[in-house]
């Protein structure tokens, strides 16, 4: 069973909170909920998978390999008809804004032979 995790950008601060599920990162935040509702927040789930050196992958991670150069974690419909009704999932978007390519995350390619290089925020 995957493991369910989150965690959060804080746009005021600049600053990536970790298991926001039950860690809030202010005194103001009661619940996971007031989070998911506040502006500040950008929460990024867990895929509940691991890069070749064993960091956990989230949504808004940039990754690289020799298959994919360089993309974005993102979660959406994947769909191969241009219809984009596939299925939903993770996949990984082609970092060039111009290239709407992609590649599903756990199908497509080992996640062990990708790297975590950042994400979409520091």
């Amino acid at each position: 069973m995957r493991e369910i995790k989150f965690r959060a950008w804080d746009k005021r601060e600049e600053k990536m909170y970790y298991n926001v599920l039950y860690d809030f990162p202010s005194n103001s935040i009661d619940n996971f909920y007031e989070m998911l509702e506040d502006d500040n927040y950008i929460i990024e789930q867990y895929t509940g998978l691991k890069d070749k050196n064993g960091v956990e992958i989230y949504e808004g991670d940039i990754v690289e390999s020799e298959e994919v150069s360089k993309g974005v974690i993102t979660f959406g419909k994947i769909g191969f008809d241009g219809s984009w009704n596939g299925i939903t999932g993770y996949y990984i978007k082609d970092w060039r804004d111009y290239d709407d390519e992609f590649m599903e995350l756990r199908y497509n390619f080992n996640p062990e032979q990708i790297e975590i290089i950042g994400n979409i925020h520091e």
